[in-house]
């Protein structure tokens, strides 16, 4: 039995799972913008406990990137997101939306073979647009100026 993968190991995979169209990072933290809009995709949080200082600034600052982005300011706390980023959006006045629980298992206990269900898209293949249009239930032409848009303004 594989040892279940840390809380390092998931946040990368996280990160690489969703490749981001535009990713901005002030020190260890981050904001991210892929092509789709989830909110596990579309969201700020910081990848170092210690790197902590001036935090109220910095999540105004990236809260203010997602703003102009139409896009709600939303801070994923993981393990690393240190106590006093807590403490500092607390402070701000944010309040607590939607809590998860990640659970892991080894990908060699996948009951199905993995590599037979993985297919990598291109931004603009028509099969993807309409996959992301059944997600957030928007027309093929919708999602296609939505993403072709965003694709071509980056």
């Amino acid at each position: 039995m594989a040892t279940a993968p840390g809380a390092a190991e998931i946040e990368t995979a996280n990160l690489k799972a969703r490749p981001a169209v535009e990713t901005v990072r002030d020190g260890a933290w981050l904001a991210s913008y892929p092509w789709d809009r989830t909110k596990r995709a579309t969201l700020i949080q910081s990848l170092a406990p210690l790197d902590i200082d001036d935090a109220a600034a910095r999540i105004g600052r990236l809260a203010g990137l997602n703003r102009r982005r139409s896009l709600p300011p939303i801070f994923r706390i993981t393990p690393f997101a240190g106590p006093l980023i807590e403490t500092a959006l607390d402070t701000m006045a944010w309040s607590r939306c939607e809590e998860s629980l990640t659970l892991v298992r080894g990908l060699d206990e996948a009951p199905f073979d993995i590599g037979a269900s993985f297919r990598r898209f291109a931004p603009t293949d028509k099969d993807w647009i309409k996959a992301q249009g059944a997600l957030h239930r928007l027309g093929f032409a919708e999602t296609y100026r939505y993403h072709y848009r965003r694709g071509q303004d980056q």
